[in-house]
């Protein structure tokens, strides 16, 4: 019975496990960078699609995932359009890398546009400053910038040309980590009025205001009543399948009775 009783234990720890998301989407929309923030932010299990020959493979709908969110790029791809219409299980989507289209006005439009196309809601997000935690050794050293009038200019990659050394090996690092468009931000705060005062918890809530992350919190909410439904029934399944296999079968299908009645 020792056997039973530990699958018995896993099959409720999957029903009780945290909400699991299956990001999907083209190379370079942003996959990796999203996934990194839902469990970042709301303490998911957020796994990348299967991007390995491209988001024609992101149609399948692994065992276990609990809902797919799909990431589009600037506008719709036909292979969006062939992945969503072969998922069979609940899914959210979202228009990603959003501090990359040229302000938050346009990233919503952009967004809009896409939502007409599809006939459901796409969320504008950005992921980078989205799941961003800034840190007081990063601040300290983005104060030192900002006090000495350091911007990040119209094309990124010259914040980085203009150093070298170490001082061009910290520029590429809080680039990559934060973001142009964070990178901006925080360096504009801490210049301007209140920067003297602005701590880490701070600069952090202003990147995460701008990545719109929180924009998913009400979607993720409805969509909650159908993520349960596919677990109670993926639970009956299993404990089915392990009736079947004959050890403690008459206890097992007494859980499964219980389970069909919640």
């Amino acid at each position: 019975m020792g056997d039973v009783d530990e699958a018995l234990r896993e099959l409720h720890r999957a029903r009780r496990a945290p909400l699991r998301i299956r990001v999907c989407g083209h190379p370079g929309v942003g996959v990796r960078t999203l996934a990194a923030a839902l469990v970042t932010r709301f303490r998911v299990d957020a796994r990348c699609g299967p991007l390995r020959d491209g988001c024609e493979q992101s149609g399948e709908d692994p065992a276990g995932d609990d809902l797919i969110c799909q990431v589009l790029g600037a506008g719709v791809r036909g292979c969006d359009l062939r992945a969503l219409a072969r998922y069979r299980i609940p899914v959210l989507v979202v228009a990603g890398r959003a501090d990359q289209r040229g302000g938050q006005v346009r990233a919503a439009a952009l967004a809009g546009q896409a939502a007409a196309r599809l006939g459901r809601p796409v969320y504008p997000v950005a992921a980078l400053p989205g799941g961003a935690r800034v840190d007081g050794d990063d601040l300290a050293l983005l104060r030192g910038w900002a006090g000495a009038g350091v911007r990040v200019p119209a094309l990124p990659a010259g914040f980085v040309d203009v150093a070298a050394g170490a001082e061009r090996r910290r520029r590429a690092g809080l680039l990559h980590r934060y973001g142009p468009d964070g990178l901006s931000r925080l360096l504009a705060a801490l210049a301007g009025p209140g920067g003297a005062e602005l701590d880490a918890a701070a600069a952090t809530g202003l990147l995460r205001a701008a990545g719109g992350l929180e924009q998913l919190v009400a979607p993720l909410h409805a969509l909650g009543p159908a993520v349960r439904r596919r677990r109670d029934a993926r639970f009956a399944a299993e404990l089915s399948a392990l009736a079947a296999a004959g050890p403690g079968r008459d206890r097992i299908e007494l859980l499964a009775q219980r389970a069909g009645r919640e």
